[in-house]
């Protein structure tokens, strides 16, 4: 069986935004990343991203109620740069989603 064939077993993220064109490539070599800065069709995409159980974004960017609200699964959200003030913590707080903070 060639690797095309394979099914992609890699562990699922979002990028949820901000992210260099290097931090997405080196995201990419372990992870398959649904690169929500880019996708034209956001719904589509967060619909595809449903069984991710992480998500990274800046401090810049952030992650709003409703993005954490179309990711059922989503237990951990890393956020790095400087702050975290774009981070819905109450909606990550409600559904015990771990936050990690990366200066």
């Amino acid at each position: 069986m060639t690797a095309q064939n394979r099914p992609d077993t890699r562990p699922e993220i979002v990028a949820i935004g901000g992210m260099a064109d290097w931090m997405l490539a080196e995201l990419r070599l372990r992870y398959r990343v649904h690169d929500l800065a880019a996708a034209t069709d956001r719904t589509g995409l967060l619909a595809q991203a449903a069984q991710a159980r992480a998500a990274v974004t800046t401090g810049a960017v952030g992650i709003e109620a409703d993005t954490v609200r179309r990711l059922p699964q989503l237990a951990m959200l890393a956020c790095f740069g400087t702050g975290y003030d774009k981070v819905d913590r109450a909606a990550l707080a409600q559904r015990g989603i771990a936050l990690s903070n990366t200066p």
